[in-house]
């Protein structure tokens, strides 16, 4: 990312503490392996989507470097507090930044992966229009516009050109409708030999003990199917005891019904995928 031939250091680190109510934005800082400082990116900038007017301040949530000596890439989602909107931006070797993508949510993780028809970058998190989790396919090559939104909340000043390849939007399961939160964030994105698999949070509880569902995406880029931890059984059947869920884990619809997620693309608009049933309670 620096040019030293052992490689560098890049950190995320806040930059400046603001007056009022001690709030601090986030920079980004490249060190050569010795130590030494090249440079540092401070995000001052501000943006209205979603009739929101956002930030400073802003926080990273997501740092990742693509490419290879020659021709890399650092990516980072900056985040607006205590508003909605994130920025997936890139910042060459210079330390010049390009805004990419925004989204009406926050963005927490970034991805990569190589498909026959070229690298996609993955930004995932939550859509707030909608309150659930979302993924942003972006192609690499160019800036990708902003999610898409509905009405008023699709108005954007200061956003990139282009529109995201694809956006997929993931249904909250009747568990975190009744447990919380308001919403299904996306907690990881996982790649292996082309294929993507996205993990949702369902319920309260850490990632290893919680309630999640995990989707898989196949090379081409379409949902095809969606299993849920052991928890899923074991907090639903305490919610049928309690009354809080009305029926049966052998009736629950999310097992005998397609579940639906919604995919946008430029060409098609917003289509619904269903995905078979999950045809047991509890997955491995």
């Amino acid at each position: 990312m620096n040019g030293d031939p052992e490689g560098g250091v890049l950190v995320a680190a806040p930059l400046m503490q603001f007056a009022a109510g001690n709030l601090s934005t986030d920079a980004v800082y490249c060190f050569t392996s010795a130590g030494k400082l090249l440079w540092q990116h401070a995000f001052t900038d501000k943006i209205r989507f979603g009739r929101e007017d956002c930030g400073p301040r802003w926080e990273i949530q997501a740092l990742m470097v693509t490419g290879n000596e020659a021709h890399c890439s650092a990516w980072c989602t900056i985040c607006s507090y205590p508003t909605s909107v994130s920025i997936l931006v890139r910042i060459d070797p210079n330390s010049h930044a390009t805004r990419y993508f925004v989204n009406y949510g926050h963005l927490g993780h970034l991805n990569e992966v190589h498909t026959a028809r070229g690298s996609y970058l993955l930004a995932s998190g939550i859509n707030n229009e909608s309150d659930e989790g979302a993924l942003a396919v972006l192609e690499e090559g160019e800036p990708s516009g902003h999610s898409p939104q509905g009405g008023a909340l699709s108005e954007c000043d200061s956003c990139p050109q282009g529109q995201p390849f694809r956006y997929f939007l993931f249904p909250r399961s009747e568990l975190i409708r009744v447990t919380g939160p308001p919403y299904n964030a996306v907690m990881g994105v996982l790649v292996t030999n082309a294929q993507i698999q996205v993990m949702t949070i369902e319920g309260p509880g850490a990632p290893r003990t919680g309630v999640w569902a995990l989707y898989d995406i196949s090379e081409s880029l379409v949902p095809r199917s969606v299993f849920f931890s052991d928890n899923y059984r074991f907090t639903h059947e305490r919610l049928n005891a309690e009354g809080k869920i009305k029926h049966t884990l052998a009736d629950c619809p999310e097992r005998l019904k397609p579940i639906t997620v919604r995919e946008w693309s430029p060409h098609g608009g917003w289509e619904n995928i269903l995905l078979p049933p999950v045809e047991s309670g509890a997955s491995k």
